[in-house]
């Protein structure tokens, strides 16, 4: 666990999310195994997932509109 670096100005949400999309790269997008590995159920990997994915939905429909 040394290795985690932390930079002023980052939150904890950002950090699992980072965490969470190395871990799914490292397992080859296997959910499941990401899942066992953060030692959370891969329903909550999945919600998790989905909530990225609608806030960066969110995030690319106000860059469009400006």
């Amino acid at each position: 666990m040394d290795n985690i670096s932390w930079q002023p100005g980052v939150t904890l949400e950002q950090m699992e999310e980072a965490i969470i999309k190395k871990a799914l790269r490292f397992y080859n997008q296997n959910q499941i195994a990401t899942a066992q590995s953060l030692g959370i159920s891969a329903k909550t990997l999945y919600n998790k997932l989905k909530s990225y994915k609608e806030k960066e939905e969110k995030k690319s429909k106000e860059t469009k509109a400006v």
